[in-house]
Order: structure tokens, then sequence, then C-alpha cells
């Protein structure tokens, strides 16, 4: 599979982040937790000896019917369970849109990568106009790392940091 990195750059960029820093679009769907116990919610289900669902009101019995009649009455909790995330709404909506039929009530969610540092440089890089771009911040990560150098406690990692960081922006540049 390939990607348009210029078209997912363009729509990082001219997208509705839904006021929010630095957003990742995230798709959740409705996954439902039973056995709680009753105080801790009013959404419930009837369970008969087989553990198959079923209507009492279908069968028109009460509540005591139900019990008399083997069945169990099993309260829920509803919660947002995480499936996946993207860099944009529109891709997030194409993922439920292909894939909607194996989630149960799905739907998207932005969130912020705020302080989630190395998200943001790769998200910052994509929406870059051009190679040139990326260059850029590449120079500017390298810039960044000489700042922090301070904080490495071993100078052998931090040289390995800084010449990792030379041969990516002479792969970009070779590549350009």
């Amino acid at each position: 599979m390939t990607f348009d990195l210029e078209a997912i750059a363009h729509e990082m960029r001219t997208q509705d982040n839904r006021i929010t820093a630095h957003p990742l679009f995230c798709v959740f769907e409705k996954e439902r937790i039973y056995g709680v116990e009753d105080g801790y919610s009013d959404d419930f289900v009837w369970i008969d000896q087989d553990h198959e669902r079923i209507d009492i009101e279908e069968h028109d019995w009460s509540e005591e019917q139900a019990e008399e009649n083997g069945c169990s009455k099993v309260y829920y909790v509803t919660r947002d369970k995480f499936v996946n995330a993207h860099f944009t709404e529109k891709a997030a909506d194409e993922h439920i849109r292909i894939n909607g039929h194996n989630l149960n009530n799905g739907f998207t969610y932005v969130t912020s990568l705020h302080r989630c540092s190395e998200m943001i440089a790769i998200r910052e890089m994509l929406m870059r106009d051009s190679i040139n771009g990326m260059l850029m911040a590449l120079t500017e990560a390298k810039v960044a790392l000489e700042a922090y150098r301070d904080n490495v406690n071993s100078a052998e990692t931090w040289k390995h940091a800084l010449g990792e960081v030379d041969n990516a922006i002479a792969n970009a540049l070779a590549a350009n």
C-alpha cells in the first residue's frame, strides 16, 4: 500500500482540528462490561440458564417470574474502547467506513499529543510542504538534541544520537 505524503500533509494542515493542539484522531467503539453490581449501573439484561439474552417482556413475565424460570438479571456498564489512531480525521472516518461492520458503534474522538514530543515531531515533520521542509525539521531536531546534550549520561550515547541525525539528514539530501 502506498500513501501520498503530500496529500496527508495537506490534509493535516487544512483539517478542522476541533480546537485541539497537536491533534490525533482516535477511533473508539462502545464496549459492554457485564457482571457489575446493581449499585454501579442502572443498565441490565436478562440471561436464561443457557446464558442467552432473553426478553422477559416477550414472555410476559415479571422479574419474579423470570427468576422462577431460571433467568438472571445481569447489570453492565458501557465504556469507550480504543481501536486505533490517525493523523487525519478523514483517515479515521475512512477506517470506520471500511471497517465499521467490525465495530460496535464506532466513532472518532480527537485527543492532543500534548507533551508527547516524539509524536509531535513526527506530526510536524509530516506537515512540512516538501522534502526541504523535512530536512529543515531534521536540522531543527539536531539543534534540539544539542540543546539537551547536558542531560545525556554518556558521551558515547550522545555522539551516537547526533550521528544518527546527521545520517538522516545526509540520506534525505541524497534522496532529493
